[in-house]
């Protein structure tokens, strides 16, 4: 799993036995450098389901840890956070397909001014008279 740089990052937590009402429920960020961001408290949101944010700020690996010692519930896990999204990369690629899409269009419209060009003067040709020529 990948997260960008300087996002927020947004960890939803189920409690075992979707229990309610924890207070200890905690949050602990390891760093990529081995420290660790203040505990956050998570938030209840109903249903035995919790929340809570922070923003990485350094590139390479992060843990997270959930844990209560009222509940008994402890989990870890890690990602890595990068300096492109899959979502950026997608986004970009939209945009490239959009100036293509455009390109191809314009290049189609020139193409047939061109060919209007190209009739015109052969219009002309077959009547305009050469210099010196009459008009019959």
């Amino acid at each position: 799993m990948q997260h960008k740089i300087n996002t927020q990052r947004k960890v939803i937590y189920v409690a075992l036995n979707f229990q309610t009402g924890l207070t200890d429920l905690t949050l602990v960020v390891r760093k990529p450098d081995g420290t660790n961001l203040d505990p956050i408290i998570m938030t209840e949101q109903g249903d035995g389901i919790y929340v809570a944010t922070y923003t990485p700020d350094t590139l390479g690996i992060w843990q997270e840890k959930i844990t209560s010692e009222t509940n008994g519930d402890k989990v870890i896990r890690s990602y890595e956070v990068v300096s492109s999204s899959i979502d950026d990369v997608s986004s970009e690629l939209d945009t490239l397909s959009t100036k293509a899409d455009n390109i191809y269009n314009d290049t189609q419209s020139i193409l047939s001014d061109t060919s209007q060009i190209k009739s015109d003067v052969d219009y002309i040709k077959t009547h305009i008279p050469p210099r010196g020529g009459y008009f019959a």
